[in-house]
Parts: C-alpha cells; structure tokens; sequence
C-alpha cells in the first residue's frame, strides 16, 4: 500500500522536555514545552518540514523565577468564541492569547502553611 504521505523533519532551536503529552496544536500553532519556556511554531512550518521555521519562546515568568513548566495547552473554553495557550508551571497558570504574545490572565497556586 502507498504511504499517504512521508514524514518531515522540523528543526527547532531547543528539544522538547520529556513530559507526557508535551505537544498541543490549534490548526495554526504547535507549542511544546522545554524547561522553564514555551516554544510557539507557526503548525505549517512544521508539517511542511522547515529547517528554520518562525518561532516565539514564552517565558511565562519573571528571570529571577526558576519555575518549571508542566503543561501546555490550547484551549478552547465552552460558550465562548475564543481560544487561549494554558500553561500550567509549578507555581500558577498563565493564560495567552493562542499565538503566545499577550498574557490575559494568571491564577497564582496556593500553598498551605498548615
């Protein structure tokens, strides 16, 4: 049988980190974790195979934080005509607009002092 199509491959400027499920993909970006970063590819450069694709590196923190980020993800919330990159760190959440550039919003996690 013929193979539909033949796998390409993208070179990026850093590897992704070996977490479970560390890809997520809107139709227009892909975004991977690496470390204490975000790297946001515009998703043609990547199914194309590009060897220099655009690319935006989020850091969700500030340079003195040394957070490590555990998830990323697009999302696209119930009843509402818009689409956001979560990302999940181990100390809060930050909310994106999906192509990276503009913080919305960010929920700080709460730790007992019990």
């Amino acid at each position: 049988s013929a193979v539909r199509g033949a796998m390409k491959l993208t070179t990026t400027r850093s590897s992704a980190s070996l977490l479970p499920s560390n890809l997520t993909t809107n139709g227009k970006h892909a975004a991977y974790v690496h470390d204490t970063d975000v790297i946001v590819l515009n998703e043609s450069a990547v199914v194309s195979g590009s060897h220099s694709p655009s690319f935006l590196t989020v850091h969700p923190f500030s340079e003195t934080d040394s957070s490590q980020v555990l998830q990323a993800r697009f999302v696209h919330p119930p009843d509402a005509p818009v689409e956001l990159l979560v990302l999940a760190c181990s100390k809060s959440f930050f909310v994106y607009a999906p192509d990276g550039k503009k913080v919305i919003h960010t929920v700080p996690m709460v730790t007992s002092t019990d």
